[in-house]
């Protein structure tokens, strides 16, 4: 049997209540068995013919390889923003027992 593999996802909320809010219920739910939230940072991005300058929250969550639609999916239907950020990242070597214990908190 093939090993189970691990996704990172990169992503951003608008502050910490949506950020906390939003990864409590993919916990809940088991899309991701863990997420790293960071304090406020400064973003700065096109949008609608300008460039924009707000605070945002950041976050990291771990999940299962091949979990994004499902993720993605919930995802959007929580987030306050039109056109939230998603990103996977590619987990190249994990430490067993951090992957084994990773791989059973999400179904």
């Amino acid at each position: 049997m093939a090993e189970a593999k691990v996704s990172l996802y990169y992503t951003t909320f608008p502050d910490q209540t949506s950020a906390e809010d939003i990864c409590r219920k993919l916990v809940q739910e088991r899309l991701i068995a863990c997420a790293n939230i960071f304090p406020p940072m400064v973003s700065l991005y096109w949008w609608s013919e300008k460039i924009e300058k707000k605070a945002e929250v950041a976050a990291i969550l771990k999940t299962r390889q091949g979990f994004f639609k499902k993720l993605l999916e919930r995802y959007e239907s929580l987030h306050p923003y039109t056109t939230p950020c998603l990103v996977e990242i590619a987990v190249a070597q994990i430490n067993p027992s951090y992957r084994e214990w990773l791989i059973s908190e999400v179904r």
